[in-house]
């Protein structure tokens, strides 16, 4: 099970980054040599135009050849006309090129995520408290175990998330919080307070609080398939900004460069869900 969730995961992520190459040199108008599914051996190909599509032995991701891809290759400057080769093209076009791999990473995310949402709903805790620390300002302002949040300022809310995220946003002003206590609805006043606390990449930051805990319900909410595109877009930024942050957080030094690994340490993980070990 392990080696077959493996081959479908990895495989999947590299092949979509190598069609995303494919498909934007075709759409510029290069020549594109080879389009390969797997690689190694050679089990199976057949030849359209000037591009010979092919299925390897590995069956891990594929690879593309695209025409004039080195300057070097004086074969490719002979036998294929000069706007065809891709070393022959503006700047822009490479760019483009290259950049399309991983822009199609990010799409292949977005289209997982839309699935997942469309056909599972969307998942979270609700924003209803466990517990509240003593002397906290949600002690304070009379906040109980068991309330459910309603609203934040006039502002719906039915994850915890979302709760955590406009408390985030405050930057310490005073909020309205709607609550709903047993078959009561409730209006408090509470100011965070501004606390340390650790964020995702292990710093120390200062940031606002109410001093209450999640109670672990567990809810979801069924999406369509318009409202699923939404959200699946919001996840993707989402981990594009973490991504990118955490490149800065690499070379600030804030996170170790061992603590970054490739496609072994992809698959490693890989097969550690697939034996449903966390």
């Amino acid at each position: 099970m392990s080696i077959i969730a493996v081959v479908l995961v990895l495989g999947g992520l590299i092949f979509f980054h190598e069609l995303g190459h494919f498909l934007v040199a075709r759409a510029l108008g290069m020549g594109v040599k080879a389009f390969s599914l797997g690689f190694g051996p050679k089990l199976f190909s057949f030849t359209a135009g000037m591009t010979e599509y092919r299925l390897c032995l590995v069956p891990l991701g594929g690879y593309v050849m695209l025409a004039g891809e080195s300057p070097e290759n004086e074969e490719d400057a002979a036998s294929i006309p000069k706007e065809l080769l891709f070393s022959a093209r503006p700047v822009w076009h490479r760019m483009a090129v290259v950049a399309a791999g991983p822009v199609f990473n990010f799409i292949l995310a977005w289209g997982i995520y839309w699935l997942l949402f469309a056909t599972q709903g969307q998942m979270g805790l609700a924003p209803t408290i466990d517990q509240v620390l003593p002397e906290s300002p949600a002690a304070q302002s009379g906040i109980a175990p068991g309330d459910s949040i309603l609203t934040v300022n006039g502002k719906s809310i039915i994850f915890w998330e979302e709760l955590t995220e406009l408390v985030q946003h405050s930057k310490g002003q005073p909020l309205t919080l709607e609550i709903k206590r047993g078959q009561e609805r409730v209006t408090l006043a509470v100011t965070p307070e501004m606390r340390t606390r650790k964020n995702i990449f292990g710093e120390e930051v200062a940031s606002p609080m109410l001093g209450i805990v999640a109670a672990k319900e567990i809810i979801t909410v069924e999406l369509s398939p318009g409202q699923s595109l939404k959200v699946s877009a919001k996840e993707t930024w989402r981990a594009i900004e973490t991504m990118v942050m955490a490149l800065v957080k690499m070379v600030e030094r804030v996170i170790p460069a061992d603590s970054i690994g490739g496609p072994i340490l992809i698959a490693q993980l890989i097969s550690k869900e697939a034996q449903g070990v966390g």
